[in-house]
């Protein structure tokens, strides 16, 4: 289960949304449920978003209907726990171990350090070119799982500078039913 909020604004998504927070499950290999709150010119929306074996289905933001996403609307890289937090655990420089923390209740490393947004790219569809963002991570001490991550910094050209996204990782390895809708 992964949680993302943000603070100071949001991350455009496709088809004219800024997606403010959004909470997801993943089940290996090949299954995504996930609930995104943003909004559409300035009105508040809730779009839902299931895929299972490669078929996406999503609700409309006007009418709530399930239906095919448009193709400009590829949101799931960004929900890929594989692509999604491995380009950032695999991009971040210059890291600093800071005080070890309590992070969701876990006795947790917590380290700072930077990412260069071309790296996030993969994550959000598009850029800025050579921003560095500052990255915090908490790490849990026994089982070396990641708890959490900061993102501080404008990584794509519509977002405002100063944007801060928390993505917080919960549940893991615990059961959870994904099933297409019809």
């Amino acid at each position: 289960h992964f949680a993302l909020e943000q603070v100071g604004g949001g991350t455009p998504i496709g088809m004219g949304i800024e997606m403010k927070k959004a909470v997801w499950d993943v089940v290996r290999p090949d299954k995504l449920k996930t609930i995104i709150s943003g909004t559409l010119t300035g009105m508040s929306l809730e779009v839902q978003m299931v895929s299972v074996g490669g078929m996406t289905r999503m609700t409309n933001p006007i009418n709530g209907n399930w239906e095919e996403p448009p193709s400009q609307f590829n949101v799931l890289n960004l929900f890929d726990p594989n692509t999604g937090i491995a380009a950032i655990m695999n991009g971040i420089t210059n890291i600093v171990k800071l005080d070890d923390v309590n992070s969701s209740g876990v006795l947790s490393y917590h380290l700072s350090g930077n990412i260069k947004s071309d790296d996030l790219s993969a994550i959000t569809g598009s850029s800025t070119k050579g921003t560095l963002i500052n990255v915090e991570v908490w790490i849990g001490q026994k089982d070396l799982r990641v708890r959490n991550i900061q993102l501080t910094g404008q990584i794509t050209e519509t977002e405002v500078p100063g944007i801060i996204r928390t993505l917080t990782l919960t549940n893991i390895n615990e059961p959870v039913s994904i099933e297409l809708p019809k």
